[in-house]
């Protein structure tokens, strides 16, 4: 409920522009991870199949978890994605990919240029 509050869409001129807070993606990364280490934690499953499903489920969350980061991590405007704490673009970053690697068993994010 909190992120709701904390993410804004506005509508003007006919595209959707997203209106995010610093506070508002930690808020999301704290339960994204709560979410995560609970489903771990309460891993039920009497087939193959099931266990499958549950583990693409926890795939998908790990996924959002390392796009949410990489939106925190980003710290500028970008395209439709407008900080509103941090509004400006950064030039040193055109034509740059934003990358995730594990190191030491947890994500870093760093940048690289397009090849």
């Amino acid at each position: 409920m909190l992120m709701r509050r904390l993410v804004f869409v506005s509508r003007e001129r006919g595209f959707r522009e997203v209106f995010i807070l610093d506070i508002g993606l930690k808020t999301g990364l704290e339960y994204v991870d709560c979410l995560i280490e609970r489903t771990y934690g309460t891993l039920n499953f009497s087939n193959s199949h099931e266990l499958m499903r549950r583990l693409k489920t926890l795939h998908l969350m790990e996924i959002g978890k390392l796009v949410m980061l990489t939106a925190h991590r980003s710290e500028e405007t970008r395209g439709k994605h407008l900080r509103i704490d941090h509004p400006s673009t950064d030039l040193l970053y055109d034509n740059k990919f934003i990358t995730v690697q594990k190191v030491d068993g947890k994500p870093r994010v760093g940048r690289r240029d397009r090849a």
